[in-house]
């Protein structure tokens, strides 16, 4: 296991011995240069060969950053190239230093992607007041390799003194080896600490700061709609959705629940663009449904953050403040029969139906509203459903 022939230091380009190599503690003493070619003192059960790997704990760090609209995700990359375990490990991102302090949030505690075992999370990191990554007794063993992910979202994009939108962003590695040896590093852009495969992470053209710039975090909006507008609860078949911009949005995007029932509806998403801006009506089959209403019940609409996405990438801002990553939820109900939409039916209901009985599509005063089965007129049958809903009032 052998590193690229390159100029390790020395008179002569050497091979490094890579962590595991067979070479590394298979010498003798005995007769033996007292240092390798590069100068280096051997150790006193040395290597074979032209390169002596010292008997330490060497870390190296690597960040990578991908860019969605305003998630931006870090990839913190560790490795130990030394022979001996890396102790007391720690790991430090600052995202103040990165984006300033109060333009970012993070959108979820970092995770390890690739976890060698041995490494703890510091559940109380921030990037901000705290910016250890790792929890104490952390380690690293030789020829270890480990990944943790931060995605933060992006509130406020400011010039942090590469110009407007252009940030830059660094990992600092530090651990202790045997005799109290210490071993730092900081991260170089890319998924590899030492790009040239020397063993030495740390040296110069290896610690390159991972610059990215960021264009647009203007989250989309919602806006939400039962029935067109109509105040009637009588009927619930369409609600439509209005997005500030431009989304991608489907099934998923949406739930629909009757709180009163516990019973979950999936709805029919169809999506059109109108004056640059995403429109989506929700409609509604399947067995419970009649006349294409929902039925009866207390309802919440939920428009799923992460499931809506502009062309930027950015996710939903539900709640409209500003900053994405919140659901946009919408309290409604359906009570057939109730005609001015007050929650309950009464004998203002029931003139609105004397209005409309016997009229169907196309008949002056026909009133949709009330056509309980949906067969376009309103007849007997509609009026027995009406009836068994008479001075029923449906609470919050």
């Amino acid at each position: 296991m052998l590193g690229p022939l390159q100029n390790n230091g020395g008179p002569t380009a050497t091979h490094a011995l890579l962590p595991g190599s067979p070479a590394i503690n298979a010498g003798t003493a005995t007769a033996a240069p007292l240092t390798d070619q590069r100068g280096v003192t051997r150790d006193a059960v040395p290597d074979l060969g032209a390169f002596e790997v010292r008997s330490t704990a060497v870390v190296g760090a690597a960040n990578t950053v991908t860019v969605a609209g305003n998630q931006i995700t870090i990839d913190v990359f560790v490795e130990n190239f030394g022979t001996q375990v890396a102790g007391n490990l720690m790991l430090v991102n600052d995202l103040d230093n990165t984006f300033g302090a109060g333009n970012f949030v993070l959108a979820s505690a970092p995770v390890l992607v690739s976890d060698p075992g041995t490494l703890t999370l510091n559940p109380a990191y921030d990037g901000s007041g705290t910016t250890e990554l790792l929890s104490a007794g952390s380690t690293l063993q030789s020829g270890g390799t480990a990944q943790i992910r931060i995605v933060v979202t992006l509130s406020t994009i400011t010039d942090q003194g590469r110009g407007f939108g252009v940030y830059s962003n660094q990992s600092a590695v530090t651990s202790t080896g045997p005799g109290s040896v210490t071993s730092i590093d900081r991260s170089d852009s890319g998924s590899d600490p030492d790009p040239n495969g020397n063993g030495v992470p740390s040296e110069a053209g290896e610690d390159d700061a991972t610059e990215f710039s960021v264009a647009d975090i203007t989250a989309p909006t919602v806006d939400i709609e039962i029935n067109g507008g109509d105040a009637q609860r009588s009927m619930v078949s369409e609600i439509t959705v209005r997005f500030s911009e431009v989304v991608s949005v489907d099934a998923n995007s949406f739930s629909v629940q009757n709180t009163t029932t516990n019973t979950s509806f999936v709805p029919t998403v169809a999506s059109q663009i109108v004056d640059g801006k995403t429109v989506t009506t929700l409609t509604f089959s399947g067995p419970e449904i009649i006349g294409g209403s929902l039925p009866d019940g207390n309802y919440t609409l939920n428009v799923i953050d992460t499931q809506v996405t502009d062309t930027s990438g950015n996710i939903l801002d539900g709640d409209g403040d500003g900053r994405a990553g919140v659901s946009a939820t919408d309290d409604f109900f359906r009570l057939f029969g109730d005609a001015d939409g007050d929650r309950d039916v009464d004998r203002r209901d029931y003139w609105f139906l004397l209005q409309t009985y016997a009229r169907g599509i196309g008949d002056t005063g026909f009133n949709s509203a009330l056509d309980f089965d949906g067969d376009g007129e309103v007849d007997i049958h509609d009026f027995q459903s009406f009836q068994s809903n008479y001075r029923r009032i449906l609470h919050p």
